[in-house]
């Protein structure tokens, strides 16, 4: 499963007649991704706030942060299974991934050692604002790790959670080159992302990524969708995965299943 959501435009399917409050407590989100390139292909989600939580829902997977308790729950819909990873231990991976990453680039041509070394994001506000899903939504455009794009922003809605939740949306681009760079953007943006766009490699390589909200609603979820479906069985996480590796310890390389566990309440 991919730790990530959205790397999370065209004409909006729904453009709202009436503003959500601030502060709002239950909304559902609807994002439509579109990749062009070499992996060039579309595909729509949905998001969930309820309370504290937040939760990626789309065919094949569900993503469910626990703001309270620091978590990020995976769930594979067609393996049926799921792990979970604190925040602390999103942070340890990135760091471990970056690590490598970093030794990888030792090897690479000086020039493109160049473009990896400026691996600090850049944020910077461009002027122009636009109407998203019905919200105006301001334009930020950063760059940096090799990795440049924008994001369009709206004070008008505001997630649950406070500072919990702009680290949740950090994490939910994931903790690899290049999503890591644009949560790193992200965590530098005030409101909530309605359109994420970022651009990476050149050439045939050449990758452009848009993550865009086409809808907003004010219903709450429904239970069984801000949980881990019942029956499904625990997985060794990708955090746990590197330190076995680690550290030379057996796993079953095609399942890592521990044993099915009661879903988390």
């Amino acid at each position: 499963m991919r730790a990530h959501v959205p790397v999370i435009s065209g004409a909006l399917a729904i453009v709202l007649a009436a503003a959500v409050p601030v502060g709002a407590k239950d909304l559902t989100l609807r994002y439509r991704i579109t990749t062009s390139g070499v992996l060039a292909s579309t595909q729509e989600f949905a998001q969930y706030w309820a309370g504290n939580r937040i939760v990626n829902d789309g065919r094949g997977s569900r993503a469910l942060f626990d703001l309270d308790a620091e978590t990020m729950t995976m769930v594979d819909k067609r393996q049926k299974s799921y792990y979970t990873q604190t925040f602390t231990e999103l942070q340890q991976q990135a760091n471990m991934m970056a690590a490598e990453a970093q030794r990888q680039a030792e090897r690479l041509p000086p020039e493109q050692r160049a473009i990896r070394a400026k691996s600090s994001v850049s944020v910077k506000p461009s002027g122009k604002s636009e109407k998203i899903a019905g919200y105006m939504a301001k334009e930020y455009v950063f760059e940096g790790g090799g990795v440049s794009g924008a994001i369009w922003s709206t004070e008008a809605l505001q997630a649950p959670g406070g500072a919990k939740a702009r680290v949740a949306f950090s994490r939910m681009m994931g903790v690899a080159a290049p999503g890591v760079y644009v949560g790193q953007a992200i965590t530098q943006v005030p409101g909530v992302p309605l359109r994420t766009t970022y651009r990476t490699g050149t050439g045939a390589q050449a990758l452009r990524t848009t993550t865009e909200v086409i809808a907003v609603g004010t219903q709450a979820p429904a239970a069984d969708v801000i949980t881990v479906p019942e029956g499904f069985a625990r997985v060794d996480s990708p955090f746990d995965r590197m330190n076995a590796a680690r550290k030379g310890v057996g796993h079953d390389p095609a399942s890592g299943v521990h044993g099915t566990t009661p879903a988390p309440q």
